[in-house]
């Protein structure tokens, strides 16, 4: 077929033959013959070429001084994690750059980790241990590997010069990048503040221990009721290479942002060689890697617009003229002193509602973004899944890509008169291997972070009606459109109504998706195929997290509409370059065509030319059809078989005819005339919009109370807007760098209006990230570097007002008799026991001897615990309360921390005993943090229940083991 080949018609025995649109796609590229043509031997060669990365690290890896050999061994695991699945990526994006290699690491680890995951869980046996994590490498090497369709790929892919140049331009890239977020990191290793204390400890309590579900470190004899898949990801990689943990968190946060760097890049060069290939823009092959860096950039280091603008040493701060604002009416708050988490906290805090008097309309709220994870060091469940989700972007892409017009148009619009052919026909519709994978990502995002399950489950969405919108004859019909709904609003009712009874609630979504499906069989269209696919989607995942879930006590929370909103100021302030770039992509798309449309290449009328439209029963006429062309009654015998018999029936019918007709002038008056990577991109923007304006609609309530409603819905929402919004910027940049006119040519404005892009998106965005790494570390300096070591600042730490109480604790050295005992453990005690240490408050150093061994303690932090174990209900007054008969501080809080103050203070020796026992407690902590939360240790008691087994230097601490 020649390229941008006609579409024709051709009619054949009553039914229309539609030839497919433009040039086949590269996934039909590699036939038989081209698998002939490789010359092995010269193949062989090239895998010593790809051993050259290694000589980079070792060069670039002398900036890391000590920590080299640490380095090198992470990296090296995770450069044979990518060629292990390189033949699975190859096979996949065969036909594109690099054919994915850039996403093969990410794929790889994730899928072995399920694996040891899914059989730890199920209760096989206790297999998260060293052995079985090799065990499952090689089983998943050998299988890409030794299928031959996976096997051929990575050798066609190899056997490209090209290819193999942007392989290792790619690693390259990643061990560049990889080397600064760690020097950069080693400059402020602690892993201290905010979250870290509690991603450190779940990576602990999984290291010492070789089954699963994991044990919570702050809640002994309990399993970790929080979703830490991310966690157990690097604890994986940790246990695989047995490196120290204080090293492997501070690996493992830069390698949780490196990866999705590296999985942006692939995105983004993916998006513009798409565009070349269809050939509906004029793309060099040389313009990709600098598309793919743009987009990692946007989408990894960049930040938003507030820095810009409220940053003093920027120009932005003075263009603004806050004066006249201030005129105005608008309130712009500080101008000045930026600190670099004042982007991410804007939105009710600057200016400040309570300190102007509207405390009651107080609106704390969070917006970050993947850079300024990277800065406070918080290996977290949003940070770990951005690995996950840009995986669900390549996939469900690439099925779009992929899609082609249908080859032979329906000559009825109902599947029923013939089921069994069309259930067969749908079948092939729905089950895309795409599809699959993208529904084991979205299980795996149920895991590590519940909140993108659910986002990416809505963009999964998007992207199948773009995908059904070129495969389906027809876009929409009444019945398929009723179908679609009936399919959301049926997931959406189980989902709220049995989400808590986890396997019921799969099962319903599994009987839903057989009703849907069977539907779609009988009313086929865009719509109701996408409602179908979304209800496998959902069923599939919810099968992946069933284990988990079985295990899991859901977080309560409740859907409530917001009484507090964004100023249009703040939100422009935030979000400008987010929105008028991806807008700007919109106008391009909606007023422009893609110049290989020609328009005599498409008809005009509806693309099914033999759409009948029934008539009205009348029993003065011969009954009939009448087709879109007029009377057609030599070629009905299909479409009489769905021939309705009632006024009623006919009335439907007619009906569906009408919204076919119209959605069929949407596909060839519209949609056909453009680009589908272009379609594609604008639904990501309308999926990144809405993540933006959804806090301004409604919050999942928390524990946090009406001050905070919206902060963490914010927080997951515009994070993942941030995101998707970020790839669509790069994308079109380069969309109008390519734009061409009618005749052919390159576009003159669209080169202009790009190079303004450009310069915009590295003053604005692009001032956050230099600003604010220079605020969190200091100078970037080679004699700054202190190490990957996140717990050697201890012997310095100055502890914080509510780990000691009494301020004369709070001086530099305080925290060495815990250093000291901290050491100690880790070097003596083998496997997992249960501790009692000091209780406290989130984010401080209490219970740090459990986060920095992972010996689960009676009780940690408080307010954690109380989140991850919460139930609530709305009561009278419209709070959001907890639940009276599963309220967690009479179950969880109050007893333990009144147990810990009894084992430390009590004078009954049975007494001690008895809570000891009824926890398991195999070491009692006794040191400075326990003296100042409880006054007194009474360590006669202890004396005659255990024996000293460790004394610090101080002898300020001493460790008592329970006999």
């Amino acid at each position: 077929m020649k390229k941008n080949s006609k579409t024709t018609h051709s009619e054949t025995e009553g039914s229309t033959i539609r030839q497919a649109h433009a040039s086949e796609p590269p996934k039909d590229r590699f036939t038989a013959r081209t698998l002939e043509n490789i010359n092995y031997r010269a193949i062989l060669p090239r895998f010593f070429i790809l051993l050259s990365p290694a000589l980079l690290t070792l060069s670039l890896g002398v900036l890391l001084k000590n920590d080299l050999a640490d380095f090198f061994c992470w990296w090296g695991l995770l450069y044979i994690y990518g060629w292990a699945a390189f033949p699975l990526m190859a096979h996949f994006f065969r036909g594109f750059v690099s054919t994915g290699y850039g996403l093969s690491k990410s794929m790889g680890i994730l899928t072995t980790t399920c694996a040891v995951w899914l059989i730890s869980y199920l209760g096989i046996w206790e297999s998260f241990n060293r052995p079985m994590t090799w065990i499952m490498f090689f089983v998943l090497a050998i299988a890409c590997w030794g299928i031959p369709k996976l096997r051929n790929a990575a050798l066609v892919s190899l056997s490209d010069n090209s290819n193999i140049a942007h392989i290792l331009w790619e690693e390259a890239l990643f061990i560049a990048i990889m080397v600064g977020l760690c020097f950069c990191k080693g400059i402020f290793p602690n892993i201290n503040g905010e979250e870290k204390l509690m991603n450190f400890g779940f990576m602990n309590s999984m290291l010492r221990y070789d089954g699963l579900p994991a044990k919570d470190p702050w809640l002994a004899g309990n399993s970790i009721n929080y979703y830490y898949y991310g966690q157990y990801l690097f604890a994986y990689l940790t246990k695989m290479l047995g490196i120290r943990s204080e090293v492997a968190y501070t690996l493992s946060m830069c390698t949780s942002i490196a990866l999705p760097f590296l999985s942006a890049y692939s995105l983004g060069q993916l998006f513009i060689d798409a565009l070349r290939q269809k050939k509906d823009c004029q793309v060099s092959k040389h313009y990709l890697p600098f598309a793919g860096l743009l987009a990692a950039c946007c989408t990894i280091l960049f930040g938003n617009s507030h820095a810009f603008f409220y940053d003093e040493q920027s120009f932005g701060n003075k263009m603004l003229f806050w004066k006249i604002w201030n005129k105005l009416g608008i309130n712009v708050g500080k101008t000045g002193d930026f600190f670099y988490p004042n982007s991410t906290r804007f939105i009710g805090h600057n200016p400040d509602l309570k300190d102007l008097g509207l405390a009651e309309h107080a609106d704390y709220t969070i917006h970050e973004f993947p850079f300024y994870s990277y800065l406070v060091g918080d290996l977290h469940a949003h940070v770990v899944s951005m690995t996950i989700v840009l995986l669900i972007i390549a996939f469900i892409f690439v099925a779009v890509y992929h899609a082609r017009y249908p080859e032979r148009a329906r000559t009825s619009m109902y599947g029923f008169h013939d089921f069994k052919k069309s259930l067969v026909s749908e079948m092939s519709f729905l089950f895309q291997p795409e599809f699959f994978i993208c529904a084991f990502l979205l299980g795996l995002t149920q895991m590590c972070n519940y909140w993108d399950f659910l986002i990416y489950f809505v963009f999964c969405a998007m992207g199948l009606l773009v995908y059904y919108a070129r495969r389906s004859s027809y876009l929409l019909t009444c019945s398929g459109f009723a179908v679609f709904l009936l399919e959301l609003l049926g997931i959406l009712g189980i989902y709220l109504k049995f989400g808590e009874n986890v396997f019921l609630h799969l099962v319903l979504q599994i009987a839903l998706f057989v009703i849907v499906f069977v539907l779609t069989t009988c009313f086929p269209s865009a719509f109701s195929r996408t409602g179908a696919t979304m209800a496998m989607l959902f069923s599939l995942a919810c099968t992946i997290s069933l284990s988990f879930n079985l295990e899991f006590d859901m977080i309560s929370n409740k859907i409530s509409l917001v009484d507090r909103h964004t100023s249009l100021f703040q939100f422009l302030i935030l979000w400008l370059m987010h929105l008028l770039i991806p807008i700007s992509l919109i106008l391009l798309v909606v007023f422009t065509e893609r110049h290989a449309y020609r328009r005599n290449q498409l008809p005009l009328t509806p693309a099914p030319l033999l759409l009948t439209r029934p008539v009205v029963f009348n029993k003065n006429k011969k009954e009939g059809y009448v087709s879109a062309q007029g009377p057609q009654e030599d070629k009905i015998s299909e479409t009489k078989k769905a021939a309705p018999h009632s006024p009623a029936l006919a009335f439907f019918a007619l009906l569906d005819y009408q919204f076919a007709r119209f959605g069929d002038f949407l596909l060839c008056r519209f949609f056909r005339k453009r680009s589908i990577i272009d379609i594609f991109m604008v639904g990501m923007t309308f999926v990144g919009f809405m993540l933006l304006l959804a806090p301004e609609i409604m919050y999942v309530r928390d524990i946090y109370g009406k001050d905070n409603q919206r902060a963490n819905t914010m927080f997951k929402f515009t994070f993942a807007g941030f995101i998707i919004l970020s790839l669509v910027i790069s994308y079109t940049i380069f969309r109008f760098m390519a734009h061409v006119t009618r005749k052919g040519n390159l576009s003159n404005w669209g080169l202009t209006v790009s190079i303004i892009m450009i310069v915009l998106v590295l003053f604005i965005p692009g001032h956050y990230t230099l600003r604010s790494l220079e605020q969190r570390t200091g100078k970037i300096k080679f004699s700054n570097y202190k190490g990957l070591d996140g717990t050697a600042y201890l012997s310095e730490c100055v502890p914080t007002r509510y780990t000691f109480y009494n301020s004369e604790k709070r001086v530099a050295g305080a925290m060495i008799p815990y250093e000291e005992a901290i050491d100690w453990i880790n070097e003596n005690v083998k496997g997992s026991f249960n501790i009692c240490e000091a209780y406290g408050f989130s984010y401080t150093e209490r219970c740090i001897i459990s986060s920095y061994t992972g010996l689960p303690t009676v009780f940690g932090w408080h307010t954690h615990e109380q989140l991850w174990h919460f139930h609530g209900i709305v009561n009278d007054k419209d709070e959001f309360v907890s639940d009276p008969e599963q309220d967690v501080s009479k179950i969880y809080i109050q007893p333990r921390q009144t147990d810990i103050s009894r084992v430390y203070t009590s004078t009954d020796v049975n007494e001690v005993f008895q809570i000891l026992h009824r926890y398991d407690v195999t070491y009692v902590i006794c040191g400075p943090m326990e003296l100042d939360e409880f006054g007194i240790i009474y360590y006669p008691c202890l004396n005659q229940l255990g024996k000293v087994v460790f004394t610090s230097s101080d002898g300020s601490l001493v460790i008592y083991k329970v006999q």
